[in-house]
């Protein structure tokens, strides 16, 4: 085979040991029995792969906790459609420097729901140079500045970080990014088709700050939302939930509030047949008729009635363990809200990971950290994920363990949820 050497701006060459793997995937991923262009990208196979490449990217770029990492389809130009839709209200102003044909393009993106101003340009010049900062005319009103880092097609580059003012600095980086280190901290966002330094074509990637994520942005379809696969609201507990019958206490109660505001579907996931059957125990007497209770019916019949009910229009609650979080299909108002008592961790259980966790003592490394913490993030990841099962599915995540925020692998698991928009809340009843 012979491979010629590509040194257009791209799509770049791909390492060759990475196309190899790339194609031993084809057949079959790992042991699944199915080749990766095959599995099903809410499977918890490609859950993985994507919580991987993630983390990758977060090491390589060193991405802080507070930014969101969205991997979105189609190239840059898409991100650039889509950024005044998500972060600017309607009529709102955005600033835009041009210094050169991407600059250009990101404007034209823009114009046709914001008020996109150039407020620098180098196009008088022939868009030799990028314009000097002292020549940019900033609004004082605007939603965000944005900025092309490197334009391939002029030859012209930002080799410093510009200031923005007040308003979030976003820009360009699909010509440059990956290429040497940059403090992601001063920009508001920054994006990149992958074609060039991180991967194939057809894929881009967001890294946007999580407050700017909070934006109402511009009426549009829910799927170019950014924010709005649904909410994750943090209901902490006084009680450390190692304690186990004082936080089970306090998590129930809060539990049985939210589970009033119930309307449609809901499931609740549970870490221990304790804490379910305290929870079943403290129903009041007109919300037991609303839940269902796994292995009170088998699961067909179970599931069957939660259908019936949520179709006419009756709230209908479902409480499971383990297996609900992993294998429920509930699309729509079947499931509008999951309830998450306590994160899911589970101790290496079979002979393979036993052994391997001994291993990992034996040379001083921590099991905990290597095998239960990526485990529990997927794990996270699938309970989460039982409300959103189309790309119409809008969620409301509660969790009860203040860990998540609380604790360095806490942080680690919220960055493998969708970019939900947060809502921490205090503890609704003194110890």
């Amino acid at each position: 085979m012979s491979r010629a050497y590509n040194f257009s701006p791209g799509p770049a060459m791909l390492p060759e040991p990475v196309l190899r793997q790339a194609q031993a995937t084809m057949l079959e991923f790992g042991d699944c029995g199915a080749s990766i262009l095959e599995i099903s990208h809410r499977g918890p196979e490609f859950i993985k792969v994507a919580q991987q490449a993630e983390a990758d990217l977060r090491t390589l770029l060193s991405i802080p906790d507070d930014y969101a990492v969205i991997f979105t389809a189609g190239g840059a130009t898409t991100v650039q459609a889509l950024l005044p839709l998500n972060f600017a209200a309607p009529g709102q102003t955005c600033d835009y420097v041009v210094s050169g044909h991407w600059g250009k393009t990101a404007l034209k993106q823009a114009a046709h729901c914001v008020d996109a101003r150039t407020v620098a340009s180098s196009e008088a010049g022939g868009f030799r140079d990028v314009p000097a900062r002292a020549d940019w005319q900033l609004s004082p009103d605007a939603a965000y500045v944005h900025v092309t880092a490197n334009e391939t097609i002029h030859g012209v580059e930002w080799r410093g970080i510009p200031e923005a003012g007040n308003a979030p600095l976003i820009a360009d980086f699909s010509s440059s990014i990956a290429s040497e280190p940059l403090d992601i901290t001063k920009f508001g966002a920054i994006y990149a088709g992958a074609q060039k330094n991180l991967g194939p074509v057809g894929i881009s990637v967001l890294i946007v700050r999580r407050d700017l994520l909070q934006r109402s942005g511009q009426p549009r379809a829910p799927i170019f939302d950014y924010a709005a696969q649904g909410t994750l609201v943090l209901a902490e507990t006084r009680a450390d939930p190692k304690d186990a019958d004082r936080f089970n206490a306090e998590m129930v109660d809060a539990l049985l509030e939210d589970l009033t505001r119930v309307r449609a579907g809901a499931l609740v996931l549970f870490t221990s047949r304790e804490q379910m059957r305290r929870a079943v125990d403290a129903l009041a007497t007109d919300m037991r008729p609303r839940v269902l209770v796994q292995n009170q019916l088998p699961r067909p019949q179970l599931l069957a009635r939660h259908r019936e009910r949520v179709a006419a229009g009756e709230p209908s609650i479902v409480f499971g363990m383990q297996s609900f979080g992993e294998g429920l299909d509930l699309p729509g108002a079947l499931c509008e809200s999951v309830f998450i008592t306590k994160l899911p961790f589970a101790p290496p259980d079979d002979p393979v990971a036993e052994a391997r966790a001994e291993w990992l003592r034996s040379v001083g490394r921590d099991p905990f950290t290597e095998l239960v913490v990526p485990a529990t993030a997927l794990r996270l990841a699938q309970w989460a994920g039982r409300a959103i099962r189309s790309e119409d599915d809008r969620a409301h995540v509660y969790c009860y363990d203040k860990r998540l925020t609380r604790t360095r692998y806490g942080q680690q698991f919220l960055k493998g949820l969708p970019p939900f928009a947060l809502e921490q809340r205090a503890p609704l009843q003194p110890l």
